[in-house]
C-alpha cells in the first residue's frame, strides 16, 4: 500500500547442541550373555532402546528399554556360541536417534 511503511521483521534463532551418543562397548562376554555400555550426553535422552538379534536372523529380536540415566545393561539368556547384532537407540520426545551398532558372539559351551 502506497505511503505505508512497516517495521522490518527480525528474528533470533539458536540451535541446541545435538545430544551425543557414542562408544558402544561389549564386555563380560560369556556363554549366555554379555554387558553392553555406551556414552551419552547427560540428561539428553528420556530412555534407551536396546535391540539384540542373532546374526543369522533365525530368532525373534529382543528389545530392552532402560531409563535415560542408565548407560549400560546386562543381556542374559542368549544361546551359546552364536553371533549377535546390537543396536542402541536414544529416545527423546518420542523420536529415536540413529543407532549405535556392535556385533559380538557368545562363547561356546565350555567343555567338561
Amino acid at each position: 500500500i502506497q505511503g505505508w511503511r512497516s517495521q522490518p521483521l527480525t528474528a533470533v534463532a539458536a540451535t541446541e547442541e545435538k545430544p551425543k551418543m557414542e562408544n558402544l562397548m561389549v564386555s563380560h562376554i560369556n556363554s549366555y550373555g554379555f554387558k553392553i555400555s555406551w556414552n551419552a550426553t547427560d540428561g539428553a535422552y528420556e530412555s534407551f532402546v536396546i535391540m539384540v538379534r542373532d546374526s543369522g536372523r533365525l530368532l525373534e529380536p529382543m528389545e530392552h528399554k532402560v531409563s535415560g540415566d542408565r548407560h549400560s545393561i546386562d543381556i542374559k539368556g542368549l544361546i551359546t556360541g552364536i553371533g549377535y547384532d546390537i543396536n542402541v537407540y536414544g529416545v527423546a520426545s518420542d523420536q529415536r536417534s540413529k543407532p549405535l551398532y556392535a556385533k559380538t558372539a557368545t562363547e561356546a559351551e565350555p567343555e567338561v
